[in-house]
């Protein structure tokens, strides 16, 4: 069963498209990159309780009394992104085979700007990583052009029937290439920009409705699902013990009386890896910036990958908001010390 959402049909009273877009003269390679950087860097003022964050909940407040979109603030956290302006991508291609890439559709591909919606795109970045994920992603984008001549598509998600919680109905939103400032970055392909990391996240906006009401975090299984109409489950990890909690741990295991590792632990990571099952990590909330992992808290990152080394195997992480798509090795055995939940899912 396929039920089709009118483009304006789950609008709110906060959703985009009430504003012309802007020129797509700034949009260059180069202030591209410059506004990645700068994202990566107001994210990582936020967690970390920076001057910015703090000035900004003022803002917020202050705007939520009179009424008025808060446009002043940078925050993701405060920004109201479907009232402070839209913009169009200039020479916008779906899919793009960048050089040395074996695919149209590649983690490289996703990356997270200033909407707070890690827990949306690093399920899309696990996605991307394996066969059967790609393949979905290019079968959920259908492109068309609209009585305007501009690109529009109908991206296919997935909700749980309401009667059968175990079966799931596609849902397909239409949307057009006007996006709100702070959407997911396109990449680079040459005189062209990859955007369909974009569109998936502006259908999951308005079927959801609006861009604010998936900019502030969400649940990555929550995400999964809708995404690939298969279920997810959310594991907690142990947490990390303090020096007490640990000898009684210790004491525990030797006597058999409780399992012997986390709720998540390497060789079920592993299993589910080998079965191209998708895994996200969630960070703890209040991690120390910076760390000797380049971790943020209380951020997803996708596992995109599992090594052996001679100490012991080594998970291999994608942080959404990193521009030069490199992985983060965190040996398994410090999964439980960083990360307080994985989220397992299915592209198959």
């Amino acid at each position: 069963m396929t039920n089709t959402i009118d483009p304006g049909a789950l609008r709110r009273r906060d959703s985009i498209g009430d504003e012309p877009p802007r020129s797509p003269a700034a949009s260059t390679a180069e202030t591209q990159r410059s506004e990645r950087a700068a994202a990566r860097g107001r994210y990582e003022d936020f967690v970390s309780g920076g001057s910015d964050s703090k000035t900004n909940v003022l803002q917020h407040f202050l705007a939520s009394v009179s009424g008025k979109p808060n446009c002043e603030t940078d925050s993701y956290r405060d920004r109201d992104f479907d009232h402070c302006g839209t913009e169009t991508i200039p020479r916008p291609v779906l899919f793009a085979k960048q050089a040395a890439e074996l695919d149209e559709v590649e983690p490289s591909d996703v990356l997270q700007n200033d909407l707070g919606d890690c827990y949306l795109l690093a399920p899309l970045i696990a996605l991307a990583n394996v066969p059967e994920g790609r393949a979905s992603i290019k079968a959920a984008i259908a492109e068309r052009t609209n009585e305007a001549g501009a690109p529009a598509y109908t991206v296919t998600l997935h909700r749980r029937d309401p009667l059968l919680q175990d079966r799931f109905v596609a849902v397909q939103v239409t949307v057009s290439g006007v996006y709100a400032h702070g959407r997911a970055a396109p990449r680079d392909a040459g005189e062209l920009h990859e955007v369909w990391p974009a569109v998936i996240e502006k259908a999951y906006a308005q079927y959801l409705g609006g861009y604010n009401h998936i900019a502030r975090g969400g649940s990555v299984a929550f995400a999964m699902e809708t995404l690939t109409g298969k279920p997810a489950e959310a594991i907690g990890m142990e947490p990390p013990p303090g020096r007490v909690t640990s000898l009684v741990q210790t004491a525990l295991r030797a006597l058999r009386l409780v399992p012997s590792g986390p709720g998540y632990a390497a060789d079920r990571l592993k299993s589910d890896l080998d079965a191209h099952k998708l895994v996200v990590l969630v960070s703890r909330p209040v991690l120390a910036m910076p760390n000797d992992r380049g971790l943020a808290g209380f951020h997803a990152y996708a596992v995109v990958g599992m090594r052996d080394t001679g100490d012991g195997p080594v998970a291999e992480l994608r942080d959404p908001l990193d521009a030069r798509g490199r992985n983060i090795s965190v040996p398994c055995e410090e999964l439980s010390k960083w990360f307080k939940l994985a989220s397992v899912g299915s592209a198959r």
